[in-house]
């Protein structure tokens, strides 16, 4: 109500407009809250959270090219997540998911590896990563992040199966039995 009286007296501001973004945001209407999050930033907003949240409004509609923008400059202006936006990790995720899906391997383990080390309980950055390692045929590290996620409780037969496949690629097949 009192944003919709600031935008009738003509008022806008970055702070205005960063406000109405996250509401749109938080009410999933990702192509309002693109809108309104890109005209904060051209008000001069430079806040991780605000290009964080753009960047998934980007994901969400399926244009990757921007939303990876958005993601590695959140990352640039707050790269340890120590000015508050809590994003960090989130924004690497989201950036490797998007390497991933451009085959660009080698940049999206990086951005997993940042995931695991800024938030160690992200098993969802272990699997994606092991997999991604499976794929590439580097089995032993595969081996080692899907024996961590089973032993982080991680149920999921998949899992199990590529654990199993990675030891009998590495003809280790005594280790695929008895691990299955």
């Amino acid at each position: 109500m009192y944003l919709n009286k600031l935008e009738e007296i003509g008022e806008k501001s970055k702070d205005m407009f960063v406000l109405k973004g996250l509401i749109y945001f938080e009410k999933e209407d990702f192509e309002k809250a693109t809108e309104y999050l890109s005209s904060a930033i051209s008000y001069g907003a430079e806040r991780a959270d605000v290009y964080f949240k753009r960047g998934v409004c980007f994901f969400n509609a399926k244009k990757y090219e921007e939303a990876l923008a958005d993601f590695s400059k959140a990352i640039e202006l707050d790269p340890t997540g120590e000015c508050g936006s809590g994003k960090v990790a989130q924004a690497y995720f989201y950036r490797a998911r998007i390497y991933a899906y451009k085959k660009d391997i080698q940049n999206a383990i990086k951005d997993y590896t940042k995931v695991i080390q800024n938030n160690s309980e992200n098993k969802d950055a272990l699997v994606e990563r092991a997999k991604l390692y499976f794929e590439s045929n580097l089995y032993d590290f595969a081996i080692r992040d899907l024996t961590e996620a089973i032993n982080s409780g991680i149920k999921d037969a998949d899992i199990v199966l590529k654990r199993a496949l990675s030891y009998y690629n590495l003809k280790k097949i005594h280790r695929c039995y008895k691990r299955l």
